[in-house]
């Protein structure tokens, strides 16, 4: 059966409608016309009828024109009234088709006769970088891009009919929830739905890559959701390297520490906070004093790989609710925060143990390593960052100087 384009449907009737737009004015005014005449004829009448009468004759003569007169005037108030709702009517109904006309025409003119066909349609899909995936609220994949294809690992042909649960394996990336029924669950319901910042997609080969996106309900013209596109973006790379840089802003890049900046934010907040006032804390400063030698005998690469050893060191011998920073380039920070003074001291001197047994092997040489610890158990009364920072450089100073652990008490 040959079906009539859809741009010459609609143009026939955008020219319907406007034609009984047109013939309903004329119409109207041609009975505004005819009722304008009775109404002059019913006043010429009456004008008539308002003359005396003379003689039997004469009396008998305007009885009869008074009674047409009266019936030319009920017959032109019936018309203009019925002028007026036939105007009403027909120019409502003339408007109605004119605007189904239009949409007629618009809908055929833009989506399936000339502006935009499916071929052109086609080949934007197909430039597009991000997937572009189109499928029915009864779980089946209508329409892959090429950028789903490589997305999904999957190619169009293979999609075509498959259940999207199948194909379309979202979860949330720490809870390891699925998300694909939260979605069409979504879209059934004529809502936009997002993927959410920890979405995550499984792929056909079994790779989990970071995915952003969103999705949008395809409307019949009753209102009535039918089908759903999803605009879906592989961000693994692009949030990694965002991680990246987030963990550089805070971070020492050779030792993996802290960097001074950071460091001395955690212990400003924890100075300030309230737990401040109810759990002691402690702050060590460790400087690393043999790097000058190995610096000026072995170079650069020897005087950084101590220094990551010596992080590392750190590392191990602290709790892992402590923060370990880098100060400068010989000094490192460690902040034990809600710990008893006691268990301070323990902890100070298992690590200065450590560090005082630790050797740096560099080629044929070994370096012993030396290093000064200065311990300060922070006062509750003490509230400034620069006075907490000044008693720990100063009690490793004292550290260096006696070659023993210096207690920085206040």
């Amino acid at each position: 059966m040959t079906q009539t384009p859809p741009s010459i449907t609609a143009r026939a009737g955008k020219a319907v409608a406007l034609l009984l737009l047109v013939a309903a004015v004329f119409g109207v005014f041609h009975i505004y016309a005819l009722s304008s005449r009775l109404q002059v004829a019913a006043s010429v009448h009456k004008v008539l009828l308002e003359q005396p009468a003379e003689g039997a004759r004469q009396q008998m003569q305007h009885l009869r024109q008074q009674a047409q007169a009266e019936q030319v005037m009920a017959l032109a108030d019936q018309l203009q009234q019925r002028a007026r709702w036939l105007t009403w009517g027909l120019a409502g109904l003339g408007l109605w088709l004119a605007v189904l006309g239009v949409a007629a025409y618009l809908r055929g003119g833009r989506v399936g006769g000339g502006i935009v066909g499916a071929s052109e349609a086609d080949l934007t899909l197909n430039a597009l970088p991000s997937a572009v995936i189109r499928f029915g609220l009864d779980d089946r994949i209508r329409q892959l891009n090429p950028a789903a294809e490589r997305l999904l690992g999957i190619s169009q042909a293979e999609a075509a009919g498959r259940r999207v649960h199948d194909s379309l394996r979202l979860i949330e990336h720490e809870s390891r929830q699925p998300l694909t029924a939260d979605l069409l669950d979504a879209l059934r319901q004529g809502n936009l739905a997002g993927l959410g910042e920890q979405a995550c997609l499984i792929t056909h080969e079994g790779l989990e890559l970071e995915v952003e996106g969103e999705a949008a309900p395809i409307l019949s013209a009753k209102g009535r959701a039918i089908e759903a596109v999803l605009i879906m973006r592989d961000v693994t790379e692009a949030r990694e390297q965002g991680r990246k840089q987030a963990w550089l802003a805070e971070h020492d890049a050779l030792t993996g520490a802290l960097n001074r900046k950071a460091f001395e934010a955690h212990l400003a907040k924890s100075i300030n906070s309230k737990r401040a006032s109810e759990y002691p804390m402690t702050l060590l400063v460790v400087g690393v004093d043999s790097h000058a030698a190995v610096l000026q005998r072995e170079g650069q690469a020897a005087a950084n790989e101590l220094l990551i050893q010596i992080a590392r060191l750190i590392q191990t011998r602290v709790r892992d609710t402590d923060l370990v920073g880098r100060l400068d380039d010989t000094q490192f920070g460690v902040l034990l925060p809600a710990c008893p003074d006691e268990i301070a001291q323990r902890i100070a001197r298992t690590l200065h143990e450590s560090l005082s047994h630790h050797k740096l092997l560099w080629g044929k040489a070994d370096y012993l390593v030396s290093t000064s610890l200065g311990v300060v158990h922070i006062p509750r009364n003490w509230e400034t960052l620069d006075r907490v920072m000044s008693a720990g450089l100063a009690a490793c100073a004292q550290s260096r100087a006696s070659r023993d652990i210096a207690i920085h008490v206040h």
